[in-house]
């Protein structure tokens, strides 16, 4: 696929989600929903979606003007002709590096993702002791907090 074509249809996906992100702007208020019940969310989020959409659709916009002028033959700087063998020698020169950049990176991942696990396993089965109050604080508790007995004893 030409580049051209590539970074257009990207700049018009990028627009669709632009205006997607004005629907959700609009949608609250078109509801009828109450700000504190999820309008205000709504709103911040479809402001966040419309600007970064936005910014997005212009960068892909300015690539493809930039792909076509390349693409001109007025405008061509350089040609370079090489035979078959030179050429597979770079190719081969060029693929050759990418091998251990892409495990090193993979590695990377797996390590960020099995420390994430441990965090997680680690916040959500440690075992933590929470004293029962006996209603006084209104039933407020944080979650995920595990319940061991605390509310067995009598009160204090």
């Amino acid at each position: 696929m030409d580049a051209t074509r590539r970074e257009r249809r990207a700049a018009v996906v990028c627009l669709a989600i632009f205006l997607a992100g004005w629907l959700v702007i609009l949608l609250p208020p078109l509801a009828g929903a109450d700000g504190m019940r999820g309008g205000y969310a709504l709103f911040f989020v479809g402001i966040f979606v419309v600007v970064s959409s936005f910014v997005a659709f212009l960068v892909f916009w300015d690539r493809a003007d930039v792909a076509s002028r390349m693409r001109d033959p007025s405008m061509q700087l350089a040609h370079w002709h090489y035979n078959s063998t030179e050429w597979k020698a770079i190719v081969r020169e060029e693929k050759g590096g990418n091998g251990t950049a892409v495990l090193g990176g993979f590695a990377l991942a797996v390590l960020f993702l099995l420390i994430g696990l441990i965090f997680f396993y680690i916040r959500r089965f440690g075992e933590r002791v929470v004293s029962c109050d006996h209603g006084r604080a209104g039933g407020l508790v944080r979650p995920g907090w595990v319940y061991r007995d605390a509310c067995a004893q009598p009160p204090c």
